[in-house]
């Protein structure tokens, strides 16, 4: 079909081109292609997967609740991993797909699982990471699903500096991206459409939390670049982001001084150090945290000593503390989370 237009086509007019099966308008003396980019299914479906309920022989659950987001409420069962190993996992997610992988129990693991976000149901196995390790960071573009960082568990606490990358509405092997600025377990992420980060995290042996934050162009490989410094340092927190915007949501700095309930945020286009946002309601490490791009989700995770049910939310735009949202189905720990509607979308 010609890209000529015949005489007298009206400003605005629109046509399917029986060529490409694209739609087109019309615009001053010619067709230009419309872009289309269609809604998530269900958009701002958040899920919470796996995790540790504590004591074995139930140190790992198999279980994914899932909330909405953009409505304060309990979370409702979704279905199970397709392994009970899910525990610090790195979770991600594109527009159709919960994507997670890693985790612990009874060791570092390197398999992916995913499920689709519009229908609930059981993990499906996706394939594997390149290294087998949790604690990793997960985070995405509309395209691609990024895994980085990570360690394994007692007694050797060995911290991994490989990222690694894949197709997220595909399936198959993870593929070598490049490498963080040290080997960092415990190390959490978010990101834009462009850009990837992760902050704080355990380097060193045996190991030191750090304010650290590095960042990727996402569409690229590469190594990770130094972004900037947390205002406190910080393991096993929950990371979640717009568009435009990330936060970091509690963690610890053991040995230092225990868990933290504070929030910070960054720029994701920019580099430079975090700020502070306010604090949680609801202390603690070792939490999940989705988003849509006006509001963060973070389920609790752990307050010392114990695994907590609840969920809080903050306005991303808007600095100040936490609201409570409802309740996870299981009190719980180390949970991987994705949305449908997070920053990298």
């Amino acid at each position: 079909m010609s890209n000529q237009p015949p005489i007298g086509v009206p400003q605005g007019a629109i046509r399917l081109n029986t060529d490409s099966q694209r739609l087109e308008f019309f615009a001053q003396d010619r067709w230009y292609e419309m872009a289309t980019d269609p809604a998530a299914p269900s958009a701002g479906r958040g899920l919470f997967i796996g995790g540790s309920p504590g004591g074995s022989p139930n140190y790992s659950t198999n279980t994914i609740d899932y909330v909405n987001i953009s409505t304060q409420g309990d979370a409702v069962d979704f279905g199970d991993t397709n392994y009970a190993h899910f525990t610090q996992a790195a979770g991600l997610g594109s527009k159709t797909r919960a994507v997670y992988g890693g985790g612990y129990w009874p060791s570092g693991n390197n398999s992916i699982n995913y499920n689709t976000f519009a229908t609930q149901g059981n993990g499906i196995d996706f394939g594997d990471m390149q290294v087998s390790k949790g604690k990793r960071a997960g985070f995405n573009s509309r395209v691609r699903g990024i895994f980085a960082g990570g360690g394994s568990d007692a007694p050797n606490h060995t911290k991994k500096d490989e990222i690694d990358f894949i197709t997220i509405d595909s399936t198959g092997n993870a593929t070598d991206f490049g490498n963080l600025v040290a080997g960092t377990d415990r190390v959490i992420g978010f990101s834009s459409p462009t850009r990837g980060i992760t902050f704080g995290g355990i380097t060193g042996n045996p190991g030191t939390t750090v304010n650290t934050v590095n960042f990727v162009t996402i569409a690229s490989t590469g190594n990770a670049v130094d972004f900037g410094d947390l205002v406190a340092k910080r393991n096993m927190s929950s990371g979640a982001a717009s568009n435009t915007r990330g936060l970091s949501l509690g963690g610890a700095d053991y040995p230092t001084s225990g868990q933290l309930d504070s929030i910070e945020f960054c720029t994701i286009a920019t580099t430079g150090n975090f700020q502070e946002f306010g604090d949680l309601i609801y202390g603690g490490r070792a939490g999940g945290a989705v988003s849509n791009p006006i509001r963060i989700v973070q389920a609790q995770g752990i307050s010392d000593p114990t695994n907590r049910t609840s969920m809080q939310f903050v306005t991303i735009a808007t600095l100040g503390d936490s609201t409570a949202f409802g309740d996870l189905t299981l009190a719980r720990n180390g949970q991987a989370a994705a949305s449908n509607t997070n920053g990298g979308l």
